[in-house]
């Protein structure tokens, strides 16, 4: 996970931004560092914690304003965000082009994307077999090669970073893409 959250902050940079949505913020481990970076901050998710989180901001000193909402319909209005923050959340999401078109609807012009996921082969499915968990084919409706595509179909890709960076994209364990809207 802090791989994860490292690739996005690097791709986030050292830029500050109005508003800046978490889009599928879970357990709210990431608040913090958006916070930094957002005078605005608001996040989605489909989870019914949103109390929960709510108070461990609150007692972290942060103000996020969530709301519990899908990533295909988050009520915002149109282009109301300078920055799209989606770590770990469109390779379980079905309709992959309803929340990539939604993320293009409710993010500004030259605004900020930033999606990580997972690769899909047989170094991530070992570790999930490892780990006891369902094989990603089972529980991912969406693999990088369709998330990568429906991103692109949408947004101008900035940069792709791969961990580990030193291997061919079928042997990656996480990617991390910044796209701008266009």
């Amino acid at each position: 996970m802090n791989k994860r959250l490292e690739m996005a902050l690097r791709l986030l940079g050292n830029r500050r931004f109005h508003r800046l949505l978490d889009a599928g913020y879970g357990g709210g481990v990431f608040l913090p560092e958006l916070a930094r970076r957002a005078e605005e901050l608001h996040g989605v998710d489909v989870h019914p914690y949103q109390a929960e989180v709510e108070a461990m901001a609150q007692a972290e000193g942060l103000t996020a304003r969530l709301r519990r909402a899908g990533l295909c319909d988050t009520g915002y209005p149109d282009r109301y965000f300078d920055a799209v923050v989606c770590i770990s959340v469109l390779e379980f999401i079905g309709d992959l082009r309803g929340a990539i078109a939604e993320i293009h609807r409710i993010v500004a012009t030259r605004g900020t994307v930033i999606l990580g996921f997972p690769g899909q082969n047989l170094a991530t499915s070992l570790g999930y077999f490892f780990a006891r968990t369902p094989s990603p084919g089972v529980v991912h409706k969406a693999n990088y090669r369709m998330i990568l595509a429906e991103a692109s179909r949408h947004l101008r890709l900035i940069r792709l970073l791969r961990f580990p960076c030193f291997v061919p994209s079928c042997l990656v364990l996480y990617f991390a893409a910044e796209f701008e809207r266009t």
